[in-house]
């Protein structure tokens, strides 16, 4: 991925997003199983859609991933 490129614009991002629309409240190690990619990258990937403000999660662990509301 290049540096500039955001996340959901990737390949990988809109996979992220469209697991997390289809299953709301998914926690991150569900989400690490069903990409069946790197844990560390996965991670770091959510972390960057819900800065910017594509995905919320809840705030204890496990962690559980909503989309977030536009508009």
């Amino acid at each position: 991925m290049k540096r500039a490129e955001l996340p959901q614009n990737t390949e990988e991002g809109r996979k992220l997003l469209a697991i997390v629309k289809q299953y709301p409240g998914i926690t991150t190690a569900q989400i690490i199983l069903e990409t069946q990619g790197n844990p560390t990258t996965t991670r770091r990937k959510l972390d960057r859609l819900a800065g910017q403000g594509m995905l919320t999660r809840t705030g204890k662990r496990p962690h559980k991933w909503y989309l977030r509301r536009q508009g």
